[in-house]
């Protein structure tokens, strides 16, 4: 019974986000300015006369070549011994 019940729930509000959808990006009511009767901001800045300013890029002398890099400073392991390899008892049926 439980099951029926969250199936019909879901089912109703899965049909009402449709419709909501649907309604939402319909085209049967377009969008008319002057229908509203007020002025609206337009948030677009058009700047007829706009200077472009075109950068002068010049390319760097090239740097000297790098000195040799120092020797890497000596490893301290300490000697440990390997670990012995466990057997594994494994029955494979076939």
């Amino acid at each position: 019974m439980r099951f029926i019940i969250a199936a019909g729930c879901g089912l109703a509000v899965a049909l009402l986000l449709f419709l909501l959808m649907n309604t939402l990006i319909s085209g049967e009511q377009s969008f008319d300015r002057d229908a509203l009767g007020r002025n609206l901001v337009d948030f677009i800045r058009v700047r007829p006369d706009e200077i472009l300013e075109i950068k002068e890029r010049v390319r760097p002398d090239e740097l000297p070549p790098p000195e040799d890099p120092p020797p890497p400073p000596p490893m301290n392991m300490a000697d440990h011994p390997k670990p012995s390899p466990v057997p594994l008892d494994i029955e494979l049926h076939g």
